[in-house]
């Protein structure tokens, strides 16, 4: 797990930038259904 774990760290910290600019312009009525679908990506990650 150790070293696919480490790169999967590395793709995320790529992925959260773009996560959080997506983030502050995203409509707040939707912020919900972002979370989820942003959790779902980080789960399909790992």
């Amino acid at each position: 797990m150790g070293r696919n774990f480490r790169r999967n760290i590395q793709i995320h910290l790529k992925i959260l930038p773009l996560l959080f600019f997506a983030f502050k312009f995203y409509n707040p009525s939707n912020r919900a259904a972002f979370c989820k679908a942003s959790m779902a990506e980080f789960l399909k990650f790992r």
